[in-house]
């Protein structure tokens, strides 16, 4: 059946968990940092990348972006799901160490990954790289 969402959880700023790999909270501000449970759950779950879609990239997506930076987590930017860039936006996070990929590479990397677990269920990874290009 469907999941739903309890907006009593979320406003109170705690996680809704959906599934083992699906999480949601409620961002109270531009970035998805600021006063949420993200970066905690992030690093429970050991995940150190950060992919970033969504609206108006000079508000929230380049609040998360920058961020993410701060965390010392790998952060990527997906321009073609975001709306409102610009290149000079977009060379901007790239100074700051954001790894800008396409859509459909971020899709390769997803479904690449979906499984990649070895037989003691320990997640395989490519000593230097992230599966997005992003550096360890």
């Amino acid at each position: 059946g469907a999941r739903s969402l309890d907006p009593d959880v979320l406003l109170a700023g705690r996680p809704k968990v959906l599934g083992p790999d699906e999480v949601v909270v409620w961002k109270p501000r531009w970035s998805a940092f600021h006063r949420t449970p993200l970066e905690d759950l992030l690093r429970e779950r050991g995940v150190d990348t950060v992919v970033v879609a969504g609206c108006n990239f000079p508000n929230c997506p380049r609040a998360t972006l920058t961020d993410a930076s701060e965390r010392d987590l790998r952060a990527v930017v997906v321009p073609d799901a975001v709306s409102g860039t610009t290149e000079e936006g977009l060379a901007q996070v790239a100074g700051l160490g954001v790894v800008l990929r396409p859509s459909s590479a971020v899709v390769a990397a997803v479904a690449g990954s979906v499984g990649a677990r070895d037989t003691r269920g320990t997640k395989r990874e490519r000593p230097g790289t992230s599966p997005l290009g992003a550096p360890r």
